[in-house]
């Protein structure tokens, strides 16, 4: 709506493409266009008439203070209470709601305290199904659905599929990204809708849970740093594992070993961003040339990633690098 306003020039943002390259999306305040910002996370904003700027606040800020009195046992009654909670919380609705479920532990979670909170497993679940063993988790969705006895539906993916949504896709967002998991999604959405009006999912939990693998490479990266010497990691480990034969095989093993030993050469949160990041600050100036063309050098892509380790008050290095995701 805001490219319709009279007499806005609608111009791409450099910088903000720069980034995105880095991240698959469009990170903090950047959008897509000069002079639009978005409000960074949990802030607000206020305009009143006559005012000649916003007011812009912060509403909400995590806090990470450990509990060193909750037993083991104590954070396992307590989860399993709020998550059930979350999912009654959910269940209250006049229409019929589903569950995305991937087979893994986020959304398995989900699919059982549904079948326990509703005192039957009788709602339907929905998983995507891939050609490549690698992205397949069709059977362990079928596992969980089986054992639980839902009516469980299976969509395959295929690479021509996702070709002919892509321009379908691309009309459903509001600005560029590029997550993997995009438009599967929303062919499990078209197919889900035929069934149910709502879909629970597990997203979140790998930020909650510290479920992603850099968050095991984190913890590695204390070990390896601890064992091997400096010169030793960047002189013949490093080397070493460069020369492993390229794999487009997901999350490959050589793929993960270039990552983590060029990263764990970082600072925390730098390596952090190391591991994620799409493209490299190399690999972006070789796809877009706009340092050397406008004459403007763009700030490191890892420093968001910096910002936020910093600002987040956790005491220990994981609780932050949590509030980093």
């Amino acid at each position: 709506a805001l490219l319709e306003v009279p007499g806005f020039s609608v111009r791409q943002d450099l910088e903000a493409l720069h980034h995105y390259l880095a991240f698959d999306f469009v990170p903090d305040e950047l959008t897509p266009f000069e002079r639009i910002r978005e409000l960074r996370p949990g802030h607000a904003l206020e305009m009143s008439p006559g005012d000649a700027r916003p007011r812009i606040w912060r509403f909400c800020q995590l806090e990470y203070d450990v509990d060193r009195s909750m037993s083991l046992d104590d954070a396992v009654d307590a989860t399993r209470t709020v998550l059930t909670q979350s999912v009654e919380r959910q269940l209250v609705a006049d229409v019929p709601v589903g569950v995305m479920l991937s087979g893994g532990m986020d959304s398995s979670s989900l699919a059982a305290l549904m079948a326990q909170v509703r005192g039957d497993p009788e709602f339907h679940t929905f998983s995507l199904a891939f050609d490549d063993p690698t992205f397949d988790e069709s059977p362990w969705a079928r596992v969980m659905a089986d054992r639980l006895g839902t009516v469980h539906h299976e969509i395959r993916v295929t690479p021509q599929k996702a070709m002919d949504m892509l321009p379908g896709y691309l009309a459903f967002i509001d600005e560029p990204y590029a997550d993997g998991s995009a438009i599967p999604t929303l062919l499990l959405a078209m197919t889900a809708r035929e069934h149910v009006k709502v879909l629970l999912s597990g997203e979140g939990g790998d930020e909650v849970f510290a479920g992603y693998d850099t968050h095991a490479a984190w913890k590695a990266r204390r070990v390896y740093r601890r064992l091997f010497p400096g010169w030793f990691r960047r002189g013949v480990i490093k080397p070493l594992v460069d020369l492993l034969p390229v794999s487009h095989r997901k999350l490959s093993l050589e793929f993960r070993a270039k990552r983590f030993t060029s990263g764990a050469e970082l600072d925390v949160p730098e390596s952090h961003f190391s591991w994620r990041a799409v493209l490299n600050e190399d690999e972006e100036r070789s796809v877009l040339r706009l340092q050397s063309e406008s004459g403007v050098a763009y700030g490191s892509s890892a420093s968001f990633f910096r910002r936020a380790f910093d600002e987040c008050a956790a005491s220990d290095e994981l609780n932050r690098l949590l509030y980093v995701d």
